[in-house]
């Protein structure tokens, strides 16, 4: 039973990271410290490599033997070479960045992840967020899960599972429920799974297919969500 919000969420996206596809060489996309990789050998385990990809907080004094820290933004990983990481994962870091960077990271996972490797996104679904008016001052815009699978579909991927993290919205009426309840957890956790349009966090799967990424395609789907989706983001 979580009597906190963020605690919930943790827990259930450290339940997900277990069921990610395995990988010897992972990227984080964004991570804030040196317990993000602690947590995510405990729930994930143990990589050959994992490569923290992190422009903004200063590198941590010590890391774990494997973990190699990277000062590029997500936009522009020029220092990772192509096609030699086997999963990518960006953990909540999609909703903090601008159309070009949002379309540059994409293209640049396609470049660095091998040909049969992965990539992970989870984020807020804007579904959700938008009747909650819930808001984040950090946060550009949110996308739904049916905008994010376009995008990385068209970045050359092929969706593999698309799941929600906590059920936000009530299925028939679309209303919103209560952010966190004591009596229906464990309902609204499974729900959450079952029904990402749904849920306050939609958690993606793709694999990169043997295709080449379609740049100006990719950019029309970016642009297009922030142009439908800025204004409700101010207003809230």
């Amino acid at each position: 039973m979580f009597n906190d919000i963020n605690e919930l969420l943790h827990s259930e996206r450290g339940e997900r990271l277990a069921h990610m596809p395995k990988a010897k060489v992972m990227l984080s996309a964004g991570c804030s410290g040196a317990w993000y990789f602690d947590w995510v050998e405990q729930k994930f385990g143990l990589v050959e490599k994992h490569i923290g990809l992190e422009f903004y907080s200063p590198r941590p004094p010590v890391l774990p033997a494997n973990v190699e820290w990277i000062a590029n933004t997500v936009a522009d990983m020029h220092d990772i070479p192509s096609s030699s990481v086997d999963l990518v994962f960006s953990g909540q870091n999609l909703e903090h960045v601008w159309p070009d960077e949002a379309v540059n990271f994409f293209m640049e996972a396609a470049r660095v992840v091998r040909m049969g490797g992965h990539l992970v996104v989870d984020s807020p679904n804007r579904l959700a967020t938008q009747k909650m008016m819930w808001s984040h001052p950090e946060h550009t815009v949110e996308f739904t899960s049916v905008e994010v699978c376009r995008a990385i579909n068209a970045a050359g991927f092929n969706i593999t599972s698309v799941e929600g993290i906590w059920q936000g919205l009530e299925p028939v009426t679309g209303l919103p429920l209560p952010h966190i309840a004591s009596d229906d957890q464990a309902e609204r956790i499974q729900q959450g799974r079952r029904d990402p349009d749904n849920a306050f966090i939609w958690w993606v799967e793709a694999i990169r297919a043997d295709r080449a990424p379609d740049m100006p395609k990719l950019r029309e789907i970016v642009v297009d969500v922030f142009l439908r989706a800025w204004a409700d983001r101010r207003s809230r």
